[in-house]
């Protein structure tokens, strides 16, 4: 009965160690794609600026 109640501890122990890997990775992927996006973002406010400053210069507007 007590090598049972190993075995189950045991199970139990590589269940939450599994669970807290996928976890860890799940995080990990979320904020790579935060940063991704925050970084595109940037992107397009500087192409949008650039953009905005070559019309700008077209028209004769400084």
């Amino acid at each position: 009965m007590e090598s049972l109640l190993w075995a189950i501890d045991l199970c139990a122990v590589v269940y939450l160690c599994l669970w807290a890997l996928r976890t860890d990775k799940a995080r990990a992927k979320a904020a790579e794609l935060a940063e991704a996006d925050k970084r595109r973002q940037a992107q397009d406010v500087q192409t949008r600026a650039a953009q905005t400053a070559a019309l700008n210069k077209e028209r004769g507007h400084a």
